[in-house]
Order: C-alpha cells, then structure tokens, then sequence
C-alpha cells in the first residue's frame, strides 16, 4: 500500500493519529507465526459465541472484531447479523489449520506438558490463554467469559480448539493440574488468564528447559556450611539423612520435616547444609511471580503445588518452603486469603505429594493440627550451644584479626544467632573496618544494638572449694554426668555462690545454659504466665534451663489470691515431671515455696554463709586474684575488720578494685570494709507511713 503524502504543515489539531498509523511503512518486518493462529481461533470462537448469544454479541461494535472479518467500520456497522455470521463462516472455510512450528511457544508448551504431564487438552487451553494475553483480537472474542460457568466455557473452548468437552471440562475444575498449579486463573474471577507472567515465559525463547523454569521455582545454591558446623543437631542429621533416602528408594510420598524456631537461629542454613550432604538438588518455592509481584496465601502455596508437579519426576530432588506463616497461619483478618479455605484440597497435596519438603517456621503456634500432624519428623532451633557459636564466628570474623580469647567471651552470649553474627561482619566489612587494627568495639555495638549483651566488667575466678554447702558439691557434679535428666534446687542467703555453682554445673557438663528471670517468666494477661513456663521448658529441652528466684513464680498456693497463681504454679509442676534435660532452680526463701514441688527435687542444695576458716580462704583467693601480696598480720587486720565476707563481696571488691591504676593495703582495706558494710546492712523496713 503506498504510503500517504505528508501535509506541507502539520498542526497537532489535525493530525489524525489512528489513520496516520494505518499508512507507516512495515516494510523489512518478518510476518508474525503466530498471526494464523490468532484469526484461526479468534474466528472460530467468534462463530460459536455470535451463534450462541446472537444479536447481543453481534451488535457489539469492536475494532478487534471488525479486524478478523477483515472490514471497515461503515461494513460492520451496516451488516446484518446473518450477513456477519456467514462472513465468518467463509473465512473459515477458506482458511487451513495453522501448523505448530515457527515460534518459540510451541516449544515452550511441549517442555511444560512434559515436566508437568499435561493431556492435549490442557495444553491447548494453555496456548490459547497464552495467545489472548497477547493479542487483543484474540482476547476480545474471550471477553466476559468469568460470567459463564464452567460448563458452558468448556462447551465454547471445545468445539474452538477441536477437542473432547469432558477433557476440557476436566482441564478447567479447580483440582485440574492447571488450576492446584495455579497455571490457570479462577475462571469465576478472571477470564481465560494464565498465573501472571506465565504467557511472556512461554513467548519468550529459552536455551533450556531449566531457563523455562527458572522464574517459576529458584534452584538453591550450595551451601557454605556442613552437617559438622551443627554439632549439637548430630542424631537428628542421621536420622532425616536415613529418613530421606528411604523416601527416595522406597518413592514414599507424602514427607514433609519441620523446622521452626527463632529467626536467625540457622534453620536455612542447616537445610542447605542437609541437601549438600545428601547431594541432592533443592528449590525454594518463590515469594514472588514470573513478574516479580509478591505471592502470597493461596497463590503461593499452588506455586508449591506446581514445583511439586514439576520436581516429580527428578530423582534426589527436595523442595524448601520457608515463612510457610503466610500459608498456614489463619489471618485475623477475613480478606486476607489464606490456605485454610481449601484445607481438603491441601491435605490431599501433602500427602500425595511426591518430592520431600522442608517447611521452615518462626514458630508453629497457631497452625492447624491438621498440616502439623502431616509432618514426619520436626526439629525445634532454639539457642545454638557455645561450641557452636564460637565456630560460627569465628567462620564469619575470620579476616578481622580477632584474638581467639575475645571469640570465646563472646560465645559465652547464649541469645547470639548466626544470623545476627553475619549481619554485624557485613557492616563492619562495608565500613572498612575489617582491615582496622581494634574492630571489636564496632561488632560489640552492632551486636548490642540488635540485643546482645556482652559483659565488659571483670569477674573473680569462680573455685568450687570456696563454696560453703551441707553437702560435697564435687561429688554431685560427678553423679550429675551420669544422669541425663536431674533437678536440683539451690537455696540459702544471698551470696553465698549459687547462681556461679548453676553456671559452673553448665560449663561441667558441657551443655548450653538458658537463664530465666521473674520478668521472663510472669506475664500480664490471662495465661501469658503459663505460656511462658511451657516455651522456657520447651527451648531448654537436652540442656540445663536456670530458674533464678523461683519464689516469684513458684509460692505455696495456699496462700494465692488469684486463679492465674495456682494455674502457673500447677504448670511448672507438670512441666518438671516431663522435663529432659538438667532443671537447676536457686531461692533465697525456700520456705515460700509450695510444698509439692520438693519431691521433684533429686538434690537440695543448702548453701550456707561461710564460717571464719572458709572467709579467709575467700580472702585469700581474692589477693592471689589481684595479684597482691599480704603479710599474714596484714591478712588477720583485713579479717577482723571485714568479716564478715562471701563470694558477692568478693567479687563486687575484685571488680572495683581490677581497674585501678593504684592498689595499695589500705585502699583494699577501705574498699573491703565499704563492700562489707553495704552487704551486710538490716534490709527490713516496717510497712506503713
């Protein structure tokens, strides 16, 4: 067609934009291979939709529609709609079926049909959504389709695409492998649409099938840790390694483990480090569509259901699914869609469901028993073990020049998670400090910042001998080795060592310490207090759980006054019986507690405030502790007139005096007699005005 003569002046007023268009030159473009099929379909369905609904369709003025029947406006306009009608059907009378070749999406169809075992029928249904979202003749012959139901829709698209009506209608109910993939839109709110960014995927040319796939589920790399790096979870890697091969050799659907636990705990990097092991190839089911929009609720969860269908057939294969609380955790808020509605459609997956998977958590309160129970084995990450920690930084610090000792103080930190260790070695690394000669100071603060406390002020050398007790603590840490699972109550006045003994009981028997507080423990609303006392118990499970004052929380219920202080009185109770692990409580008022817990006790330990001969020894091992040589008439000045002395004041003087630039005998004398005196006062006041 030749190309219309500019105008020698052009005004924006008179340029007709539409009809300048219909004259650009399109010499030197390559005919589109997908045009013919386009108007092979798009007349076809044009016919059976103008059969069906007659006038109504047929009067619809739409230039798409004008463009398959190849007319011009005044044509359409004037034509009957018998005159249409016949139209259409010459047009497809002369016009052949279009052949499968020439365009990257015939390709495409067939690799996704053969990962995911689509029948005919679906991949028809599959190439012409892909066709409509991309040419809007097409999708105007489609439109209004989520008005129809599903029946009549698979009457239409059968008799248009040349296929069987129940195959098609079996393509389009919502347990098809196109719709619990989520390939397929919900025809009731959409119209024939296929998940987002799936059509470009399929337009697109690919090197491989793997390319194809790629932005539907993201293959994982290798992890940089190892099984060894997680010490302290030995028995558990034997048994999900032994777990998981029998599932491949025995093709055993349906297993899923569970992680859940504290964010930055490790539980990614222990399932990296679990499919490293087992050399086996691992996914993630992805949060976000081919065209980066987030997924969440249902949406997210048929991305697993189409990684599921895709993975199948791959041998040694695994699939992770992490913050699995955007699927399985009901909203509070009723618009938020969520798997719970479907929860039939979702046990069946997960038990049919052929690739084993990894569900990761934060914390399983709130989902339904009904996934849980589906899980085969779960794993809870609570605080790494020291040994861990200190490898774990010293893995991520290992470029900064930190002394060995200053590693083994901070590992002493029992809240310190990798994660939060790796996010402080990146700050310090994009600040430039790594190469600095002191970047302690700057891990301290960042990791303070996030939490961590790290104590700077020194402490007096704890000896077990210096304790003053009715009972040989030296034996009872020999018997506790021997003893998985104990409960030990330390109790007497303040000072006298038996917070340091707990610690020292963790530090002997080589297991992780969990210190708990009153304000730990009690909580402000109804129940909170119990929840409290079940999750201290749970996350010190195989290790020693501390409960210092457990007079606050643990009073004669004879004397409550309210409900909630029996009820968390009566927790603790059952929450000792079946307890594995090390139970250590401490009290200065034993005679508050309730009575039936002493049974459950397997030591009590009196601790008592030391006589004349064990103050000295304390005065003594606080001299060779500061390193200060005392004449004995010196020794016996410092006893008559400091005494009396525990294991506190000692330490409160050693941490007082340790920094001094100048010590001398009478500066350690006035410092003793000032500890003592302030240790020692009457604390009791009367109640009143």
């Amino acid at each position: 067609m030749p190309r219309k003569p500019a105008p020698q002046a052009v005004q924006d007023t008179d340029w007709d934009l539409e009809e300048d268009i219909a004259f650009w030159p399109t010499w030197g473009l390559d005919p589109d291979p997908l045009e013919p099929w386009v108007r092979y379909w798009g007349l076809r369905i044009l016919r059976l939709r103008g059969r069906q609904m007659g006038a109504h369709w047929w009067l619809m003025q739409d230039r798409q529609l004008m463009t398959l029947l190849e007319w011009t406006e005044e044509e359409y306009t004037e034509a009957t709609v018998t005159r249409r009608l016949r139209r259409v059907i010459e047009e497809l009378r002369g016009l052949p079926k279009p052949e499968e070749r020439g365009a990257p999406i015939f390709l495409n169809v067939a690799r996704l049909a053969s990962r995911l075992e689509l029948t005919l029928a679906e991949q028809r249904i599959v190439l012409l959504a892909a066709l409509a979202e991309t040419y809007d003749t097409l999708s105007a012959v489609l439109d209004e389709l989520n008005e129809w139901t599903v029946d009549r829709v698979a009457v239409l698209l059968a008799e248009a695409l040349e296929l069987d009506t129940a195959q098609v209608h079996q393509a389009l109910l919502p347990h098809s492998v196109l719709r619990s993939c989520g390939l397929l839109q919900d025809l009731s709110r959409e119209d024939l649409r296929l998940m987002p960014g799936m059509a470009s995927l399929l337009l697109q040319e690919h090197e491989n099938e793997d390319a194809l796939f790629a932005p539907l589920f993201q293959p994982l790399s290798s992890s940089t840790l190892e099984l060894e790096d997680f010490p302290h979870l030995t028995a558990h890697s034997e048994r999900l390694m032994a777990l998981l091969e029998g599932a491949w050799r025995e093709d055993e659907p349906g297993i899923h483990l569970l992680l859940h636990g504290a964010p930055g705990t490790g539980k990614t990097e222990y399932a990296l480090a679990l499919a490293k092991a087992l050399q086996a190839s691992m996914v993630e089911v992805r949060s976000q569509d081919a065209e980066q929009n987030p997924i969440e609720g249902d949406d997210r969860f048929k991305a697993y259901a189409l990684s599921q269908r895709a993975l199948g057939r791959q041998p040694r294969s695994l699939i992770l699914f992490d913050e699995v609380e955007d699927v399985f955790v009901p909203s509070l808020f009723p618009w938020t869609p969520r798997v719970g509605a479907h929860k039939g459609w979702t046990n069946r997956l997960l038990e049919r469901a052929k690739v084993p998977t990894i569900w990761i958590f934060n914390s399983v309160e709130g989902i339904d028993p009904a996934y849980r129970r589906r899980m085969i084995y779960e794993l809870e990450f609570t605080a790494s073990p020291k040994v861990v920690r200190q490898r774990i930084i010293a893995r991520q610090i290992q470029d900064f020049a930190i002394p060995e000792e200053q590693i083994v103080q901070w590992a002493k930190e029992s809240s310190l998670t990798p994660g939060s260790v790796q996010q402080a070695a990146r700050a310090v690394r994009l600040m430039g400090i790594a190469a600095s000669p002191a970047p302690i100071q700057t891990l301290e603060t960042l990791l303070e910042q996030r939490g961590h406390d790290f104590s700077r002020r020194p402490s007096l050398e704890f000896d077990i001998d210096l304790l003053e007790c009715g009972q040989d603590l030296s034996t009872v840490l020999q018997q506790l080795r021997d003893l998985p699972d104990t409960r030990l109550l330390l109790h007497g006045p303040s000072g006298t060592g038996k917070t340091a003994f707990a610690h020292h009981i963790a530090e002997v028997l080589g297991k992780e310490m969990h210190p708990c507080l009153a304000s730990d423990i009690l909580g402000q609303y109804v129940g909170e207090t119990e929840q409290n006392i079940a999750a201290a118990f749970r996350h010190a499970r195989g290790s020693v759980l501390f409960l210092d004052e457990v007079d606050s929380f643990l009073s004669s219920r004879e004397y409550a006054t309210h409900p909630w202080e029996i009820s968390a009185v009566n927790e603790i109770l059952q929450q000792m019986d079946s307890f594995r692990g090390t139970l250590i409580m401490a009290t200065n008022l034993v005679r508050r507690l309730d009575s039936a817990v002493f049974r459950r006790f397997d030591w009590m330990l009196a601790f008592q405030t030391p006589g004349q001969q064990m103050q000295e020894r304390i005065l003594r091992h606080l001299l060779r502790s500061l390193q200060m040589p005392v004449e004995e008439a010196d020794l016996q000045v410092l006893s008559e007139k400091a005494l009396p002395i525990n294991l506190a004041v000692a330490d409160s003087v050693y941490r007082r005096m340790k920094r001094q630039a100048y010590m001398s005998f009478g500066v350690l004398l006035d410092t003793l007699v000032s500890v003592c005196a302030n240790s020692n006062r009457d604390g009791y006041r009367k109640v009143g005005f």
